[in-house]
């Protein structure tokens, strides 16, 4: 009988850790162009409350580990592109969370 006890509780005890709410999450996506939606690569990925900066890909493609879970800016910017902030809200359980961007070229500047 304790034998039975102590793998309820251990059960239970691992239960509640498996599906707790970590304090940290983690920010995966892709940052493309809004006109044709073509890879921007290299583009800076930053969160502002870790002050961790990323860059994309070749494909686009980015991941943030180690932010937290609470609502807070998260900023794409690249050279040709004009810098755009998403405001990340983490909802549910979830330890990773998706977030994709659209990025709008800058017009080309001609000086004569």
């Amino acid at each position: 009988m304790k034998i039975l006890s102590f793998l309820i509780v251990l059960f239970l005890f691992a239960l509640i850790i498996a599906c707790g709410n970590s304090e940290f999450v983690t920010v995966e996506g892709r940052v493309t162009r809004l006109d044709n939606g073509a890879a921007i690569e290299n583009a800076a990925v930053g969160d502002s409350l870790t002050n961790m900066i990323t860059h994309t890909n070749d494909k686009g493609y980015f991941v943030m580990d180690s932010i937290p879970r609470k609502p807070h800016p998260i900023f794409f910017a690249h050279n040709d592109f004009h810098p755009y902030t998403v405001y990340f809200k983490p909802k549910g359980r979830a330890d990773t969370f998706e977030v994709n961007v659209k990025l709008d070229s800058k017009p080309i500047e001609v000086t004569y």
